[in-house]
């Protein structure tokens, strides 16, 4: 449809959800920019058609994102060639100063500006003169702080919190101050001395909100005690917002009690204007939060909840509570677990997924409390030595509520004392300690929805026992560790690709076992669903008995082995592949066996001289990872940036850098 027939109203309307920029991410105070990891540009819709950028270019301009001094410099040029555009700025985020392009001329062209957020986290070398001009002449509504950064206290730092706390001071119209959030730094120490800031939020007639976090001028609570009764007594109508940021929900019963205590403290009728929120969001008024110095009468101590339901229904209820109220529903698989970093203990559950302490309390409660929880912690087993598996083995074989096995969704058997082995007749060297096999086989037949499974130092022969489970399994990882080697001996007999033949859904694959040899199956279509495949130390005959298999839907592969062992498994495999994660091997004839590859993944070990003379069509995004304390790894960059050319890569849009420190200079 011409849409010439539409009214400028109505595609002003069309043009606006592509445009606007939540609020949440404007106003966002942490120490890392939510807009760091943008993929696209709202600006596209504009170039659509004159007319639509005719009536899109006001909510465009509505909120201001700068960032970078590319980004300064463009709307530098965009000001001063129109600056009625400024008039349109309503929402202003300035990352950085970048005094070179936001100079106090281009910031008087912004006459609307109702929301103001920057960081006072500076570098010495830059120059104020349009924040400077924004406190002067801007009036906003709100001041949000954001980007803290210890490592930058300067005197040009101290100069602008001076002019924040002289704007703040003799504001009229400012309704809402937010302190940048602090992550894992501590307090404020910007603001340690400045107690005139302070001063100047409690005198400040309109000011209604401040939000922060507890730990506002000092580790001790009662310096914060003091700043927010003083804000809430100068006012009766303000309040004060304080994120009770936990980096790990294991220390909630910490972030409980601070809560519990703060409020304590407080005199009679401030509580209900301080509200209390957590690191997922969640807002509580404080007067809500419970006096743990007293117990709360009981009404009938042998209530039972829900008695007039059956005792399975009742079972049902208390595990989706405590599946929804305990369990960390994690994004992702969860990596295989380093044994010797975690406590030791008959742990066999994911101590990640569901809190270890919160279990057993409440596996302590009661009988039907028991009942419930076992098929929850059961979703995610983590299995390290022979105690743990005799655990869960006895589970599932004494459980008579339900069969366990059905419930296991990710499977973590780590070989951290040599105990397991799936079979019997296989020799343990003299040399080591002789083991009471386990009888592993058994264990796994009765696991059927198994998606995620991660064996560490494992002996081969457990491959053949994944078949119960196979066909649901989405997740594979299959690593050796230095001193399961010493069963290599017994290894000698190649090991048919068809053990896996059950693993027909199987979409990533892991492995890292480099004395077992391989031998073609018999079954071409083995592994038909696999998307990525991640290889470590292997044998050659890895790549050789894979090559024969079809593997059509293969898109990722990451290798951390020579080239030459994949050579002929690239030659048959390459034009599926999407993405490469690799380290030193490469070269021209890699690229060309893979003529739809987009994605360039290196590991720290490739050397710039490895870009040289690389040509290829498509690839449109390359990832490092070296190193970005040391000036020796920079120039690394500096090199490869040197190296690469459109005329060789035509395709490359991005470079990406693995390590997030900061590694630009203290000058722009």
């Amino acid at each position: 449809m011409d849409n010439s027939k539409f009214p400028d109203e109505l595609i002003k309307e069309m043009l606006s959800p592509p445009l606007l920029v939540p609020d949440a991410l404007f106003a966002d105070t942490g120490p890392v920019s939510p807009f760091a990891k943008a993929t696209s540009s709202a600006s596209d819709v504009l170039l659509v058609c004159k007319r639509w950028m005719r009536v899109g270019t006001p909510a465009l301009y509505e909120t201001v994102i700068i960032r970078s001094t590319a980004q300064a410099q463009a709307l530098e040029m965009a000001l001063t060639r129109n600056p009625e555009f400024g008039r349109f700025v309503k929402k202003l985020r300035l990352e950085g100063v970048y005094g070179e392009y936001i100079t106090s001329k281009i910031i008087a062209t912004m006459t609307r500006v109702t929301d103001f957020c920057f960081t006072v986290s500076i570098y010495s070398a830059d120059k104020l003169a349009g924040l400077t001009k924004a406190l002067d002449m801007f009036e906003p509504k709100r001041i949000i702080l954001t980007l803290n950064n210890q490592k930058r206290r300067n005197a040009q730092n101290r100069a602008l919190i001076k002019k924040l706390t002289a704007h703040v001071k003799g504001s009229q119209k400012l309704e809402y101050f937010s302190f940048p959030r602090l992550g894992n730094h501590g307090i404020y120490n910007e603001f340690t001395d400045e107690r005139d800031l302070a001063s100047a939020l409690v005198n400040c007639s309109s000011l209604h909100t401040v939000e922060a976090q507890p730990r506002l001028y000092s580790n001790d609570r009662s310096v914060t005690r003091n700043a927010v009764v003083a804000l809430l007594q100068k006012k009766s109508d303000r309040k004060v917002i304080l994120n009770t940021w936990i980096p790990n929900s294991r220390f909630d019963n910490g972030r409980l009690a601070y809560e519990a205590l703060f409020i304590k403290d407080l005199p009679a009728g401030l509580a209900p204007r301080v509200v209390l929120r957590d690191s997922k969001g969640s807002s509580v008024a404080a007067a809500s939060v419970p006096d743990n110095s007293s117990t709360a009468a009981v009404s009938n101590p042998f209530f039972i909840p829900m008695s007039n339901a059956s005792p399975e229904v009742r079972t049902k209820v208390w595990s989706d509570i405590f599946s929804y109220a305990g369990e960390s529903q994690a994004s992702a698989p969860t990596l295989p677990m380093l044994h010797w970093l975690h406590p030791r203990g008959m742990i066999w559950f994911d101590h990640n997924r569901f809190d270890r302490q919160t279990a057993r309390n409440l596996l302590l409660v009661s009988h039907e409390f028991y009942q419930a929880l076992i098929p929850v912690l059961f979703r995610h087993l983590r299995i390290t030595n022979a105690s743990t598996f005799e655990t869960c083995k006895g589970l599932l074989d004494s459980f008579n509520t339900a069969s366990l096995g059905q419930f296991v969704e990710t499977l973590d058997i780590s070989y951290a004392d040599n105990s397991f082995n799936s079979r019997s007749d296989v020799d343990t060297p003299s040399y080591l300690p002789q083991r009471t096999p386990l009888d592993l086989a058994n264990f796994l037949s009765q696991l059927t929805n198994v998606r995620v499974a991660h064996f560490n130092s494992m002996r081969p022969g457990v491959y053949s026992d994944l078949s119960s489970f196979g066909s649901s399994l989405r997740t594979l990882s299959i690593r050796g560790f230095a001193y399961g080697c010493c069963y290599a001996a017994s290894w000698t007999a190649p090991i048919s690709l068809d053990v896996f033949a059950e693993c027909n859904a199987l979409q990533e694959l892991e492995f890292d076992q480099e004395h077992v040899k391989f031998a073609v199956g018999s079954d071409a279509d083995v592994f038909p669903s696999l998307e990525v495949l991640k290889v470590h130390r292997v044998h050659g005959s890895f790549f050789t008995s894979l090559a024969k298999a079809s593997l059509p839907n293969l898109k990722r592969f990451e290798i951390r082995v020579g080239f030459k062992k994949a050579e002929t498994f690239i030659k048959q495999h390459g034009k599926t592949l999407t993405t490469l994660a690799t380290t030193i091997g490469f070269d021209q004839s890699t690229l060309n066996s893979m003529p739809s590859l987009q994605t360039l993944d290196l590991y720290d070990e490739v050397q710039p001289t490895a870009f040289s003379n690389l040509k290829h069509a498509k690839l449109e995004r390359l990832s490092l990872h070296w190193d970005t304390r040391r000036g020796k790894w920079l120039d690394r960059y500096k090199i490869t940036a040197s190296i690469l050319s459109t005329k060789h890569l035509p395709a490359l849009k991005e470079v990406l850098v693995g390590q997030k420190r900061e590694i630009w200079p203290s000058t722009e």
